[in-house]
C-alpha cells in the first residue's frame, strides 16, 4: 500500500461527516489533536499501522482517504481553463 497516497483532504472530509472532531478522533486512536491536523494539512504522512488506525476508527475502507480529492481536481480544470482562455487571447 503506498500511504504516499494519503490524502489529507478526505480526512478532514469523513472525519466530518462522521460527526468526529480532531480531538474525538485522536482520542478513538490515542493520538493527540495535533497529530490529526497535520495530517489534514498534508504536513504528514501517517505510517500504515497510523493509517490502518484512522481507516478502522472512521470505518471507512483505505481507498476512501486515497482516493484523489475531486473539489481539487475541479479548481485545477477550472484554473487551466482560464489559463486557456488567457494564453488564446495574448495570441
Amino acid at each position: 500500500m503506498a500511504i504516499e497516497e494519503f490524502n489529507g483532504n478526505k480526512l478532514m472530509k469523513i472525519r466530518k461527516e462522521k460527526g468526529f472532531t480532531q480531538t474525538s478522533l485522536a482520542k478513538k486512536i490515542n493520538s493527540c489533536y495535533t497529530t490529526i491536523a497535520k495530517l489534514e494539512r498534508g504536513e504528514y504522512t501517517p505510517s500504515e499501522k497510523y493509517f490502518q488506525k484512522l481507516c478502522d476508527a472512521l470505518g471507512v475502507e483505505p481507498s476512501a482517504l486515497m482516493d484523489p480529492d475531486e473539489e481539487l481536481l475541479e479548481e485545477v480544470e477550472k484554473i487551466t481553463r482560464v489559463f486557456e482562455q488567457f494564453r488564446k487571447m495574448a495570441l
